[in-house]
């Protein structure tokens, strides 16, 4: 698909597959081109320090039009993670209805199936308005686990591996059980 001149609706998810937290879907469009040095500040969420997450973020922002959704651990533990990205997909999109000619999700599962919708694979990684998704999503969401739930449950250690199942997570579990954010359907073998 030629997406020269068309404005592009980036989608990306932070905290899918992690056991404790919410996930964090969110939307980015460029309402004016941002210059050289702050493109060049946007990448893979995953591939910049906390920092400089904060940094890009701060940089892009003034530029573009955003918006996210999170999704609880009971929900994704009531209803699925795909039916709560479908569903939070489908909030992001009605949100910025009028604003984008073609929304690209990082991926290769199309939860929407529409025209003006597409996946591609690493898209987080190539298209720029993902890469800013993938910041704000993963941004606001560390924060909330490293403000928050760091300080409601401190012996879970939060502030270091944001709710994935590290080592430490799991022996925190095995020793103190469960909390609220955990998610209770996600099978870790250590525990079974």
């Amino acid at each position: 698909m030629d997406m020269e001149g068309k404005k592009i609706l980036g989608i990306d998810e932070v905290g899918r597959g992690c056991i404790a937290g919410p996930m964090f879907i969110a939307a980015c469009i460029f309402h004016t081109q941002p210059p050289f040095y702050v493109l060049d500040m946007i990448k893979d969420s995953k591939k910049l320090s906390r920092n400089q997450r904060h940094e890009a973020f701060k940089a892009f922002a003034k530029y573009a039009s955003w918006n996210y959704q999170s999704v609880e651990a009971e929900m994704i533990d009531e209803i699925g993670l795909s039916e709560c990205l479908k569903i939070s997909i489908n909030r992001l999109l009605q949100s910025f209805e009028d604003e984008y000619d073609i929304a690209i999700y990082d991926g290769k599962w199309d939860p929407i199936k529409k025209p003006n919708f597409m996946t591609m694979v690493k898209a987080d990684d190539k298209i720029k308005e993902v890469s800013a998704a993938s910041i704000i999503a993963k941004y606001f969401r560390d924060n909330l686990m490293i403000e928050h739930y760091d300080q409601l449950y401190p012996e879970y250690g939060f502030k270091n591996h944001v709710g994935y199942g590290t080592k430490a997570h799991i022996e925190a579990i095995k020793k103190y059980g469960y909390t609220p954010i955990h998610r209770k359907t996600f099978k870790i073998k250590e525990l079974e």
